[in-house]
């Protein structure tokens, strides 16, 4: 199986033995974009993740053969960003804007361990191989290694500079890999941190860092390890696709430049085919050794295409500073980015067919975006791109310890949109994507001219 996630529905793909994909069926019914996918391991069970922006966050888990829900999970205060299922497919792993990771039973959907370390979001959890152990990668450019079954932290691994993105163990269940907004891939062995004994909870900020690799030119978006360790697969925002000799991180095979951001990857079984999801919404199947697509599709960007895959015939996917004397200084941490960007409105909403609108959008965290339609009929020309006063910072002087300011900040975009006359009636939706994620679909609708209602 190969799922892809869209707004409020996942659409689950049979893989066929020449590598091309046939529908099988969609699973509706969720709140606002999916934006995470894993199967269970024996691949009876889908977990889709998503929520709505600033409101919480919703896991589906699926039946896939009868398509059916099981269950609804809810607990995140906030979008769902990444999923994980355990390797026992007991538990699930999850890292969401809130700036938490929660780990949660599959069977009950009770959450068992709440981890709270992170002062960004979590954008990135995955666990080790041999399920004792749960990464997570965050917005405050950090990696931290957890013991996956009581849920205390027992590494914290800081060498980024920018933003961790996305984070992937190894076969081997030692390394751990991350790709940064910074737009570089670091791997850390893990066994040189542990005792003989194996890991204990320690106040260790550092580990043994293997490899920095100035990986694209631009931030990092998604690795995947192959199954036997011996490439890993990176995505950034250069549109790039590359394969790593992981014994020397250097000259990567480099795929054809892509249409859009690849965000998700999964590789089949044997390492023989390797499925990319855009975020254009489109999709592609590629030989790993030719590095030639042997499927592609293509669809309306109602939504970026994550892609999940599975075994069978498979393919799964799933502040602080230094002071002169040498001290630790904690004043405050300020954090941008912890809150989602949001399309809070947009006016008109209602536009004509073969006309003309002014558009006014607001929102919070809309500094960089790219707009994006569902109907790719629709051009568009920024006219005004202008930013509110950010609210004003007062400092406490009397306060002791870390003090986290977390803030969004308002924007106000306007732009001319022409709407072409063969462009199709009804209901559309606006997207916002910027440094630090996609945004929340804003719905308006496209009518015949004089028709306001």
């Amino acid at each position: 199986w190969l799922a892809r996630g869209r707004l409020e529905v996942v659409e689950l793909f049979e893989v066929k033995s020449d590598g091309s994909l046939e529908k099988a069926r969609d699973l509706p019914g969720h709140a606002e974009m999916v934006r995470a996918l894993s199967f269970s391991p024996d691949s009876g069970t889908l977990a889709a993740a998503g929520g709505e922006p600033g409101r919480g966050g919703e896991i589906v888990l699926w039946n896939v053969e009868e398509g059916e829900i099981i269950r609804r999970i809810e607990g995140h205060k906030d979008n769902i960003l990444d999923i994980d299922f355990h390797p026992d497919g007991k538990q699930l792993a999850t890292g969401s804007y809130d700036k938490t990771v929660r780990i949660w039973s599959v069977e009950t959907g009770e959450e068992l361990h709440l981890m709270k370390d992170h002062v960004d979001a979590v954008y990135s959890v995955d666990y080790s191989p041999d399920g004792k152990r749960l990464a997570s990668g965050a917005g405050d450019r950090t990696v931290k290694i957890w013991d996956a079954e009581t849920g205390d932290r027992i590494l914290t691994l800081s060498d980024s500079t920018d933003s961790v993105q996305t984070i992937a163990f190894s076969p081997s269940n030692h390394l751990i890999a991350a790709g940064a907004a910074d737009k570089m891939i670091r791997v850390w062995d893990l066994l040189s941190s542990e005792s003989e004994q194996g890991f204990t909870q320690s106040a260790l900020t550092t580990g043994s860092l293997l490899y920095s690799t100035f990986a694209h030119d631009g931030p990092l978006l998604k690795i995947v390890y192959s199954k036997d360790g011996q490439t890993l697969y990176s995505t950034g925002r250069d549109k790039q696709v590359k394969a790593w000799d992981t014994s020397t991180m250097s000259l990567p095979k480099v795929y054809e430049k892509q249409s859009d951001w690849v965000q998700c990857m999964a590789l089949d079984p044997e390492g023989k085919r390797l499925a990319v999801g855009r975020y254009d919404g489109t999709m592609s199947v590629y030989d790993t050794e030719s590095l030639d697509p042997v499927w592609t599709d293509g669809m309306e960007p109602s939504s970026s295409a994550m892609v999940a895959e599975v075994e069978e015939n498979q393919i799964e996917t799933k502040g602080k500073r230094k002071g002169k004397d040498g001290k630790i200084h904690v004043d405050a941490v300020f954090i941008d980015a912890t809150v989602p960007p949001i399309i809070d409105s947009i006016a008109p909403d209602v536009w004509p067919r073969g006309g003309t609108v002014e558009l006014t959008v607001k929102g919070r965290n809309l500094e960089d975006a790219d707009l994006y339609f569902t109907d790719n009929k629709i051009g568009i020309e920024v006219a005004k791109f202008e930013a509110k006063p950010i609210p004003e910072f007062k400092y406490d002087e009397a306060s002791r310890g870390t003090q986290i300011h977390d803030y969004a900040q308002p924007f106000e975009i306007k732009m001319t949109v022409d709407i072409p006359g063969d462009t199709g009636l009804g209901t559309k939706h606006l997207f916002a994507d910027t440094p630090i994620g996609l945004s929340n679909a804003k719905e308006f609708r496209i009518s015949d001219r004089g028709d306001s209602g």
